[in-house]
């Protein structure tokens, strides 16, 4: 009965690195303004199912480890629109993103207000 145990232990040990390994699917990619093309630097990932995230480097590349299956990625950055990208993760994937600049809407009211503080001086 102990050899039985023992080799049950024996194949386990050896089993198990083989079933472990490679359940991660890595995804990376570039981002960048839609506008520009000039690369994103510390925009926010984040994936929504599982609630891992990274930021980009200093030349818009990112890295995320998930498990694979399906993924929903939100990419956020102060000034640009939000973006989200739903992915079906089976094995390594290269996604690049292109975030649109958005004029914030307390910018665009200020921006009015200055320019018809303007007109109004003009008219004096």
């Amino acid at each position: 009965m102990m050899k039985t145990e023992i080799i049950y232990l024996l194949l386990l040990i050896f089993i198990l690195p083989c079933t472990t390994n490679g359940q991660y699917a890595v995804i990376r990619g570039t981002i960048t303004n839609e506008k520009s093309g000039i690369s994103l630097e510390n925009v926010n990932i984040l994936e929504t199912l599982s609630g891992i995230g990274t930021i980009s480097n200093s030349t818009g590349e990112f890295r995320l480890m998930l498990d694979p299956g399906d993924a929903e990625l939100l990419f956020t950055f102060d000034g640009y629109k939000n973006v989200t990208r739903q992915i079906k993760l089976g094995s390594d994937t290269t996604i690049n993103i292109q975030l649109e600049p958005q004029l914030n809407l307390k910018i665009r009211q200020k921006v009015n207000v200055q320019s018809g503080l303007a007109q109004k001086t003009n008219k004096k």
